[in-house]
């Protein structure tokens, strides 16, 4: 007997609940409970989603024996992510290119390769500088940001988190982050007796079919913009559409004829995460430097 029964919660309510369990065979059972009565699309995908999670984790991959072949470029991406051992990522790298020598993959390994060898840089000592010595000439160093737009004096709200997507489906990491972002609005919630919620931010081609899904996983408010020509991810439109969401008709750097939200009270995201991919990792860079806010990944 399941200790939690999907078809007696609301969608909004199961996130937290299906992500907290690690059976997969009470998952199982949980799923087989939903298709035999409310059978919701968003509740099946949210515990198969969960079900994938864990058998992954049990089922991990040795990247010196793997068939590079089996991989997709996602798949080797996420791979190469977890290793820090260059003689590792060098065979892999010959071995991509000895076989399906595909250029994107050969550039995330690439890539990884060079953030390794930066940290072992990293490792030497630094010698530190303030602004003041570092540039001597200045009064006030941090003053030459001039196309930074700071709020000053703004309000704030909420935790807004960049859902990225890939051909149409949210990846792992977006689901996994609006389950920590739930969790951590109810403990700010319940620790400063506020009521501030989790805004799932959708950016691409067709995300719309992606609401029901994002409030499953946790989030209280979903806010998309969805163009066919926002099919692949590009920095310039997706940081001005992100930026441009992030703040209100009323925030003194908001776009001009900016429409009014009727859904909140203030002028930008107390909190804005992004997932620690490659395109999230560019967004959260571009679009926090424009906000002159810090980021989370």
């Amino acid at each position: 007997m399941v200790e939690i029964d999907p078809t007696e919660h609301e969608i909004a309510d199961l996130g937290p609940k299906v992500n907290g369990i690690d059976d997969v065979e009470e998952l199982r059972e949980m799923l087989a409970l939903e298709a035999d009565g409310e059978d919701r699309k968003p509740v099946k995908t949210l515990i198969e989603s969960r079900i994938g999670t864990l058998e992954e984790e049990d089922d991990e991959i040795d990247p010196g024996t793997v068939d590079l072949a089996e991989l997709t470029v996602a798949d080797l991406a996420n791979l190469v992510r977890e290793i820090d051992d260059i003689a590792v990522l060098e065979d892999l790298l010959e071995r991509e290119q000895e076989g399906e020598d595909r250029s994107t993959a050969i550039s995330q390994i690439e890539s990884r390769m060079d953030s390794v060898q930066g940290s072992d840089e990293d490792d030497e000592e630094v010698v530190v500088q303030s602004p003041e010595e570092k540039h001597p000439n200045l009064d006030h160093p941090t003053a030459e940001k001039r196309w930074v737009k700071a709020l000053e004096d703004g309000s704030y709200g909420d935790m807004w988190v960049y859902c990225e997507t890939q051909h149409g489906e949210l990846i792992d990491v977006s689901k996994e982050m609006l389950g920590k972002a739930r969790e951590l609005m109810d403990g700010y919630n319940e620790q400063y007796d506020e009521s501030e919620r989790v805004v799932a931010v959708l950016i691409g081609d067709e995300v719309s079919a992606l609401t029901e899904e994002v409030i499953a996983y946790g989030a209280d408010v979903v806010v998309y913009q969805e163009d066919e020509r926002l099919e692949r991810f590009r920095h310039k439109p997706f940081t001005e559409i992100f930026v441009d969401m992030c703040r209100s008709a009323d925030n003194p750097y908001a776009r001009e004829a900016r429409s009014e939200d009727d859904w909140r009270a203030y002028q930008e995201p107390r909190y804005t995460i992004y997932p620690a991919t490659n395109n999230g990792r560019d967004l959260s860079a571009l679009a926090q430097a424009e906000l002159d806010s810090g980021r989370g990944q």
